[in-house]
């Protein structure tokens, strides 16, 4: 693997994993899935 494909990954990784506490947290503090 060389380091552009690493580096994409880490990024997909980081979105995903931001999404997806963005969505807790949403759920958290307004009681609801946006």
């Amino acid at each position: 693997m060389n380091e552009i494909e690493f580096e994409a990954n880490v990024s997909a990784e980081l979105d995903y994993k931001i999404s997806n506490l963005v969505r807790v947290f949403k759920i958290t503090v307004f009681g609801i899935e946006l």
